[in-house]
């Protein structure tokens, strides 16, 4: 499964820099000058995951947030930016966001964030195909036999 990004902010060299680094990890980045552009995208493509900056023309990271969640397309959404109030965090988790990083974005730090959120959605999958199997195996037409000696019973 390809976990394809997209990195919403309107300043162009974190856009780059974020880009370069993700892609260098393997992932496949698209970019988005702001809110209204980076909705645009999302509607005609999903994303696995959605990195916006909160302050930005046009849309705000916020209001982006709020029309992601909306869809319901399991995009999980990472907030980062240089307006770090606790209250900004909190309203961006409380709409959806998945976490939060301030600017200077340390790269380290985000890779690790974005290899652990893909590895809890693959979990996530996995446990959900499994209860499925479970409750198919377990199912009570699975549980009484189908031999003809028990049906005559």
């Amino acid at each position: 499964m390809i976990n394809n990004i997209l990195i919403v902010d309107d300043e162009e060299i974190i856009k780059d820099s974020l880009s370069y680094i993700l892609k260098k990890e393997g992932y496949e980045v698209d970019e988005a000058s702001n809110g209204k552009e980076a909705y645009e995208k999302i509607i005609k493509k999903p994303y696995s995951l959605v990195i916006t900056d909160i302050e930005m023309p046009v849309m705000k990271g916020t209001e982006l947030i709020e029309k992601i969640v909306k869809l319901n397309l399991q995009t999980s959404i990472i907030v980062v930016t240089a307006f770090g109030s606790l209250d900004t965090a909190i309203t961006a988790l409380r709409n959806g966001a998945s976490d939060y990083i301030l600017k200077p974005v340390d790269f380290d730090e985000l890779i690790i964030k974005v290899n652990k959120l893909f590895e809890i959605k693959e979990l996530l999958i996995e446990n959900k195909i499994l209860r499925n199997e479970i409750h198919r195996d377990f199912d009570f037409e699975n549980i009484v036999g189908k031999s003809a000696p028990i049906k005559r019973i």
